[in-house]
């Protein structure tokens, strides 16, 4: 019981071990629906001491530890438009989302849409910025997507985002498989028919 004792009154007079930084995070493409979805609980559950998006055009938010960062679109090609000059120290972690377009009020037009042809490069701006960690959510549906996010998805340059010395890297997948996606081949077409059957 004594040693109890002790034991409390020695962590009682014992100073506090200093608090470690609160994390910050950097969103690009909350405007969609599976975007917004993760902005939303990301402010929902007050983890970061701050969270910023970036837009392509002025924003007025009323959010709680909510900030804009404004940049010009990001393109994969030479000559391709410059981002907005890295302030210091852009975010602890940066999630990008890719998703499809939504028009729910007008205002996701102004969230930057990032394509997954631009990954690297978006990828390499958020490293330069100071970003340690970086997570890539995938759509969680691909049959619901355009034709053209389907394909640069498929391409996407992992490796080379890979490459860039982020202390983290994470891609975020659907586990499970697309569903409604038909075959163009008929062959194909009967073979999932009757796997469907079997199961």
């Amino acid at each position: 019981m004594a040693t109890l004792l002790n034991h409390a009154l020695r962590a009682a007079r014992s100073t506090p071990a200093p608090a470690e930084r609160a994390a910050t995070l950097l969103v690009a493409g909350a405007g969609g629906p599976l975007g917004s979805a993760v902005l939303e609980h990301v402010l929902a559950t007050q983890r970061f001491a701050g969270v910023r998006v970036l837009v392509t055009q002025a924003l007025q938010t009323s959010v709680k530890g909510l900030e804009t960062l404004i940049v010009a679109p990001f393109d994969a090609g030479n000559g391709a438009a410059q981002a907005t000059p890295i302030r210091p120290a852009l975010a602890d972690t940066a999630l990008v989302v890719f998703d499809v377009k939504r028009h729910a009020n007008g205002r996701e037009e102004a969230f930057l849409r990032p394509e997954p042809r631009t990954l690297p490069r978006l990828a390499g701006w958020l490293r330069d910025g100071g970003v340690r960690d970086l997570v890539v959510v995938m759509p969680h549906n691909a049959a619901s997507l355009p034709q053209a996010l389907k394909a640069g998805l498929a391409d996407l340059d992992e490796h080379a985002v890979v490459e860039l010395g982020f202390e983290h890297v994470v891609f975020v997948r659907s586990a499970r498989a697309a569903i409604g996606l038909r075959s163009d081949q008929w062959l194909q077409r009967v073979a999932d028919g009757v796997l469907a059957q079997l199961r």
